[in-house]
């Protein structure tokens, strides 16, 4: 079954931590855009947060992604004017309890971290043993929505593409498959609600809709979703979430379906 994202409705006055990586491209593009979508939703007080392996990749200009279609990258700028943030090395042994510090008080944390493609440095799963030791830590149980990956957990290919991606995953992607497990893991274990979303495909050149598809079980689907719409995504599950506890597939909204 599938279920179509809500309609945006006004949130409750929220305190919401934003963790994206520091390299440009992947993942940490969709963190990024969720800070973006975050400094615009009313009631929310934004505490943003980098997270990233330093030795590897630095945050250098965060207000860049690696998205080519027009628009992208001038909004992301024009949301990280003037805002302020930490980066923190998570081979730093100070860097748990100072997320601890930033944390406390929090009721949603979304994270998107690191990447999935070949050759890039992994650091997801210890980025969010970090994060779920620091909610232990603060003694908080805040709503956790975390970026994960289409093809983890009980994947059963069925499409020529899906195959293909499944046999990546098994090859090429085997690091980055083992990385993204333990995320799983991590998150499954935090103290609090949480919620993984495991996006298909987010090639750079997908121009955004500001719709999307929840899908909880097998069924036809598109095979790249836009970062903007995967960002704001999160957020909408941090702040009105619709499901608890368990793991979510994100794709486009089908063609000629209402909602969202």
């Amino acid at each position: 079954p599938s279920v179509m994202a809500p309609c945006s409705a006004p949130a409750p006055t929220s305190t919401v931590a934003v963790i994206f990586g520091g390299g440009k491209g992947g993942l940490s593009d969709v963190g990024r855009f969720a800070v973006m979508h975050a400094r615009s939703e009313p009631g929310v007080r934004l505490v943003p947060i980098a997270l990233s392996l330093r030795r590897a990749e630095s945050v250098h200009d965060a207000t860049q992604s690696a998205v080519q279609y027009a628009g992208g990258n001038e909004r992301l700028a024009e949301a990280f004017k003037g805002l302020e943030f930490e980066h923190l090395d998570v081979e730093d042994d100070g860097t748990q309890s100072r997320l601890a510090a930033l944390l406390k008080g929090c009721d949603a944390v979304v994270a998107a971290l690191g990447n999935r493609q070949p050759g890039l440095p992994r650091y997801l799963e210890a980025g969010a043993r970090l994060v779920v030791g620091a909610l232990e830590e603060a003694g908080v149980r805040p709503r956790l929505v975390v970026l994960s990956s289409f093809g983890i957990g009980d994947f059963r290919p069925r499409t020529l593409v899906e195959h293909i991606w499944r046999a990546m995953l098994l090859t090429v992607l085997r690091g980055a498959r083992s990385d993204l497990q333990g995320l799983e893991r991590a998150v499954a274990s935090a103290p609090g609600d949480y919620l993984l979303v495991r996006p298909v495909g987010m090639a750079d050149d997908v121009e955004p809709t500001g719709e999307w598809r929840l899908m909880t079980g097998p069924g036809e689907m598109e095979i790249n979703v836009n970062k903007e719409d995967v960002a704001r995504c999160l957020l909408e599950e941090a702040l009105r979430p619709t499901l608890h506890s368990t793991a979510v597939i994100v794709c486009p909204k089908a063609k000629g379906a209402e909602g969202a």
